[in-house]
């Protein structure tokens, strides 16, 4: 698992998945756009609370994923921290296989 602080680009709640679209800097100070990819809407919204307007761009972040085997910019959800509330904490979730 890996967590950065970021910038919400993009908030797609859609089907199958909703998926946080994210800004961060790596080491050498570049922006590079991360996805994570979480639960359904009616299981974000039933269990998770959320709405489709529970994230906006330009929202501050901090985020935990567990970043995709292929090595790209990409992962499970895994934990959201937005204005110092957990609104999301999958921590405890496994990476399914392939990942």
């Amino acid at each position: 698992m890996i967590t950065a602080e970021g910038t919400v680009t993009e908030f797609q709640w859609r089907n199958p998945h909703v998926y946080v679209m994210y800004d961060v800097k790596d080491a050498q100070g570049k922006v590079v756009n991360w996805g994570a990819e979480t639960h359904s809407p009616i299981v974000c919204e039933n269990q998770d609370g959320w709405t489709k307007s529970t994230l906006k761009p330009g929202d501050k972040i901090t985020i935990s994923v567990f970043p995709a085997k292929i090595g790209t910019a990409r992962g499970l959800l895994a934990k959201i921290v937005l204005d110092g509330k957990v609104i999301i904490d999958d921590t405890g979730r496994r990476p399914e296989a392939g990942q």
